[in-house]
C-alpha cells in the first residue's frame, strides 16, 4: 500500500506549528542550492509560516508532510508544500493538493494556484496534477548557487 493510502490530512493545530516547521525545513533543505530566498524575503517568509490555513498529514501518526492555503479573491493560493524526503514520491503531497482541491467548493472557489522555482525541476509534476502554467518571470527574492538565474512559475488548475 502507498503511503498515500494511509495517510490523514487535517488543519494543523497551534500546538503543532513548531513541528510543522521542522517538516517544512526538512523537506526545503535538499533545495538551498538550487534557491534560497535573500535575507529580507526569508524573513517574510518566515512571518508568513503561522498566516493563512496550514494542513498537516500524517503517515503512522508521525508528521511526514505540511502545506499552507491562503483564500484570495479569484482562487485558492497553495504555499509551501513540503513532504519529508524520506516520505516523497509516495503520492502525500499530491494528497494535500487534492485535500486542498475538495475544500475549494466549500470555500467558494473552483480554481487553485501555486508558485513554484522553475529551476527546482517542480513545474512537471504540478502540471501532471492538472496545473498549467499561467506565467513565468525572474525571481528577484531568490538566489541560487547553482544557476545564474532563476523564474518564479504561476500555475493554475481548474476544480469543477
Amino acid at each position: 500500500m502507498s503511503a498515500a493510502g494511509r495517510i490523514q490530512i487535517r488543519d494543523c493545530r497551534s500546538d503543532e506549528l513548531q513541528r510543522a516547521k521542522s517538516v517544512f525545513d526538512a523537506a526545503f533543505s535538499a533545495m538551498e542550492r538550487v534557491y534560497r530566498f535573500v535575507a529580507e524575503a526569508g524573513t517574510r517568509q518566515e512571518r508568513r509560516f503561522s498566516e493563512g490555513i496550514r494542513l498537516v498529514a500524517f503517515a503512522d501518526a508521525r508528521m511526514v508532510a505540511t502545506m499552507q492555503y491562503r483564500l484570495d479573491a479569484r482562487h485558492i493560493h497553495l504555499l509551501g508544500l513540503a513532504v519529508l524526503p524520506d516520505h516523497q514520491r509516495q503520492g502525500i503531497g499530491r494528497s494535500l493538493v487534492e485535500h486542498a482541491a475538495a475544500l475549494a467548493p466549500l470555500l467558494g472557489h473552483d480554481t487553485l494556484a501555486l508558485d513554484t522555482i522553475a529551476e527546482a525541476g517542480l513545474v512537471p509534476m504540478f502540471e501532471k496534477w492538472g496545473f498549467t502554467v499561467d506565467r513565468r518571470e525572474a525571481a528577484v527574492d531568490c538566489v541560487s548557487d547553482v544557476f545564474d538565474a532563476l523564474h518564479v512559475v504561476n500555475l493554475t488548475r481548474s476544480v469543477r
